[in-house]
């Protein structure tokens, strides 16, 4: 009996090819993705992968780059499955699956691990915000930590380049240097990250005044409603944080109009390249 599919939940089948006993790719109209019979899936699958495709005239559906497609790719090929050299290397080893998977399907493979060191001293507090970032306190800085495979997938190379450190598998940004960086870019991927912002006016303050470079390298590519603007707001008062700290330390609170006095105009004006329409 063959059971190579002839319709789709993406529409007419344009092109099928089997990569595994009765596992296949397939192009639609309208769509791609995997294919398994329904009454062949449970061999070939555990639960969690099956549940993450949709079922649909005697066939499970895996959308192309999907997570469920992960997820059915992972199994099938730790499990010997998939065997094909040129296949395996287009969805990668069952270790380079799982670790995407831990950032972009969670729910399969679990989350990203939390940070066990520092590079400022001992861990004192860590605190996740999202999956793979987390606000901590060492011996001598307060920080963000943020998980390479998250700032590969959602973050600028400049971000890794200056104002960060590195210590295992994370990146580490001080809360009164790099963290500026990291909270603005994030904030467009991270809800949690957008919602510890206090102030978007101090943020953008700190960005054009304490990262002229930086605000230079990310307006010559951005669109319109997303350039770094400078505005009259104190620095590094963006976060709950900042303000707590001021709170105890009145003394290193700024305000607009000492901002005024930060030579921001004698810098080169971030605002003034000639590349930046």
């Amino acid at each position: 009996m063959d059971d190579r599919p002839n319709t789709s939940i993406w529409g007419t089948i344009l092109s099928c090819a089997e990569i595994a006993l009765c596992v296949y790719q397939v192009v639609a109209v309208k769509g791609e993705g995997l294919m398994i019979p329904s009454n062949k899936a449970g061999e070939l699958l555990g639960d969690k992968a099956l549940f993450q495709g949709r079922a649909k005239n005697g066939f499970i559906h895996y959308d192309k780059d999907s997570p469920g497609e992960m997820a059915a790719a992972y199994e099938l090929v730790k499990n010997g499955h998939i065997t094909a050299p040129e296949i395996i290397e287009q969805y990668g080893t069952p270790e380079d699956i799982e670790a995407d998977g831990r950032f972009l399907n969670p729910e399969y493979f679990g989350g990203l691990p939390e940070p066990a060191e520092t590079p400022w001293g001992t861990l004192k507090t860590q605190t996740p915000l999202d999956n793979g970032v987390f606000l901590l306190s060492a011996d001598s800085r307060t920080g963000i930590a943020i998980h390479k495979t998250v700032s590969e997938y959602c973050m600028s190379d400049y971000s890794r380049a200056e104002n960060c450190w590195e210590k295992g598998d994370f990146y580490f940004y001080d809360l009164n240097q790099g963290a500026a960086i990291a909270v603005f870019e994030l904030s467009a991927s991270h809800p949690p990250v957008l919602d510890l912002i206090t102030s978007w006016e101090s943020l953008m303050h700190t960005l054009a005044t304490e990262f002229p470079d930086y605000t230079n390298y990310w307006n010559s590519q951005a669109s319109p409603d997303t350039l770094i603007y400078y505005v009259p707001a104190p620095s590094f008062m963006f976060l709950q944080q900042h303000l707590d700290e001021a709170v105890k330390n009145p003394l290193l609170e700024t305000t607009p109009e000492d901002q005024e006095t930060d030579n921001f105009f004698e810098r080169a004006d971030p605002f003034d390249d000639p590349e930046i329409e």
